[in-house]
């Protein structure tokens, strides 16, 4: 992922079952499968 101004701000590698090895985050990225968001669980 990368800015306006082209640089880049996030990037990862993925391992053949989801696990990712995230190279550059200078932001957060709480995309998964196309549809779904990465949700903080709560403290009940």
């Amino acid at each position: 992922m990368t800015d306006a101004g082209k640089a880049k701000v996030w990037d990862a590698s993925y391992a053949p079952f989801g696990a990712a090895t995230i190279f550059t985050a200078t932001t957060p990225l709480d995309l998964r499968l196309p549809g779904q968001q990465l949700q903080a669980a709560g403290i009940l």
